[in-house]
């Protein structure tokens, strides 16, 4: 499973594979893949997972939606996000986010 992210001023999701990083000479684009997609390819779709760190600056929202698995598995120990008002932030409130942590035992 993957997602996009656009990051220009914004941050909107566009429905791709890929991201675009537009800078003054041009765009570079860049694979991604979820958090969930990340592990499995590593061969750690059920193995415990200690502490998880998500620094994306502005699209945490995102990368939380990307783990949606590793959340829900009870195999995640210790979780540290961003919150501010930057970024993609501006669209989600942390409100459903926090009840869904809270859910799953966080």
């Amino acid at each position: 499973e993957t997602i996009t992210v656009d990051v220009n001023p914004g941050n909107a999701m566009s429905g791709q594979n890929t991201v675009d990083l537009h800078k003054r000479d041009g765009a570079v684009t860049v694979a991604l893949k979820t958090i969930d997609a990340h592990l499995d390819s590593l061969g750690l779709s059920t193995a415990p997972i200690h502490f998880l760190k998500i620094d994306v600056e502005g699209v945490d929202p995102l990368a939380l939606d990307g783990a949606r698995n590793l959340l829900a598995s009870g195999r995640l120990r210790f979780l540290t996000f961003e919150y501010h008002v930057l970024g993609y932030w501006r669209k989600r409130k942390l409100s459903p986010i926090v009840e869904t942590l809270r859910d799953h035992g966080f």
